[in-house]
């Protein structure tokens, strides 16, 4: 039987990975500044969400955008020590509370044996370390690749359509990027404005 699903979540995983090509290159050209916290603890933690999601059931055919979103974060982590943004104490802080959270999430996962409460501390400490990147959205929207940021929208709307399932295990993630990538591109878009 033909499952437009597997097809969808395909189309979401490529664009998924195509929407890093421009951020990577405008980075190496200077005008992308990402943040050293942001993409340190989405590596660290994309690896536990994505180890936590294969574990939890999420084998499904929304996995090629969360394979995306393990490779491309340490990309950006590698290039950003070179080319990224200096980030002031409270960013540090809120990097080094997001490695002990990540921390403390394997510990969890490993005393309870349970994939779905690692798999939601994973989330909860990822949107944390998305914090430093959506307060630069704001405040510097233009040293962020809008074309990127719309690409991974697109991408993460596909992978809901993706969805075989709304089961916590295989929608947590796929919800929870949509919405992540939706309220940074929002607080780009509005910050983009605020400077016109």
């Amino acid at each position: 039987m033909f499952e437009w699903n597997a097809i969808i979540g395909g189309l979401a995983g490529i664009i998924s990975a195509v929407a890093f090509i421009p951020y990577i290159r405008s980075i190496v050209k200077g005008e992308t500044k990402p943040s050293i916290a942001t993409w340190l603890v989405w590596t660290l933690v994309g690896g536990m969400i994505f180890a936590s999601y294969l574990t939890a059931g999420g084998w499904t055919t929304t996995i090629w955008a969360s394979m995306v979103y393990v490779v491309a974060p340490a990309s950006i982590f590698f290039l950003s020590l070179k080319y990224g943004k200096r980030d002031d104490l409270k960013i540090r802080f809120v990097e080094k509370v997001c490695v002990v959270g990540a921390l403390l999430g394997i510990l969890v996962w490993f005393i309870t044996e349970s994939t779905l409460i690692a798999l939601a501390i994973f989330l909860l400490i990822d949107f944390f370390g998305a914090i430093p990147t959506i307060v630069k959205s704001y405040y510097y929207p233009r040293e962020e690749n809008m074309l990127t940021w719309m690409l991974s929208f697109t991408g993460s709307t596909l992978n809901l359509f993706a969805l075989q399932s709304l089961t916590f295990a295989v929608a947590a993630q796929p919800i929870y990027m949509f919405f992540n990538i939706s309220i940074t591109t929002a607080i780009m878009i509005v910050g983009r404005v605020r400077k016109v």
